[in-house]
């Protein structure tokens, strides 16, 4: 596209409970470019998310629908402030929305500018499923039910994972002293450690328990486009 006129970045924590905030997204999959208002209900609001993931957020009571998360919101002056991304939907709820505090985000927006990815995260370069365990024989099996770990059903070649000698199949059950109980609580642990780290991975392999030390590599998009080219 030519000729677009980018966004002006305002500073979140200069953000006060009752300022006035509006919203632009795309609620309901459908309403492009919607436009509501509102105000700050709350700044610093620990939210844990329907996917587990726990963050903190500005609260607003702007009306905010399912397909506005992603979209910008904005303070009086136009300046984009926040990135919308939740809301509270309980039945008898309402005008419980919240987004990401624009200085959250910041570091990620100049990497994508200038690199086209966020740098500094770490990659263990692997897919995985959740798993339950059967009573008999001690067998596993995949369930959506009784999850107690993950197991390993694709390993990127030259990845963290690949490197330490994981194998498809395999069971990750720890890492480091954090219980892997779905591939949700694996994300999560991941996120604790910078490229370069070391840490102990406990893993199942043909009912043997083994620890492999890896060393977390960058996450970078051409490792996952090599993969997805053979």
């Amino acid at each position: 596209a030519e000729d677009l006129q980018p966004v002006t970045l305002g500073d979140s924590s200069k953000l006060n409970v009752g300022d006035h905030v509006l919203a632009i997204g795309n609620p309901l999959g459908e309403l492009t470019w919607s436009l509501t208002d509102g105000l700050v209900s709350a700044k610093d609001r620990t939210v844990t998310t329907s996917e587990g993931e726990t963050m903190n957020m500005l609260q607003t009571n702007t009306a905010i629908n399912e397909g506005n998360s992603g979209g910008g919101l904005f303070n009086a002056a136009g300046q984009l402030i926040g990135i919308v991304n939740a809301k509270v939907s309980s039945s008898g709820v309402e005008g419980l929305g919240f987004a990401i505090p624009l200085n959250s985000v910041l570091k990620e927006i100049n990497d994508l500018v200038s690199f086209g990815y966020i740098k500094d995260r770490p990659y263990l370069g692997v897919s995985t499923q959740d798993v339950s365990l059967r009573n008999d024989y001690g067998n596993w099996f995949s369930s959506r039910s009784g999850v107690s770990c993950v197991q390993v059903v694709q390993v990127i070649s030259g990845g963290t994972a690949d490197v330490a000698g994981v194998q498809v199949g395999d069971l990750i059950m720890k890492l480091d002293d954090t219980e892997i109980t779905s591939n949700t609580v694996l994300s999560q642990a991941i996120q604790a450690y910078k490229p370069g780290d070391k840490a102990i991975l406990t893993i199942q392999r043909n009912g043997e328990t083994k620890t492999l030390e890896i060393v977390f590599q960058e996450y970078a998009p051409q490792i996952t486009a090599a993969a997805n080219n053979g």
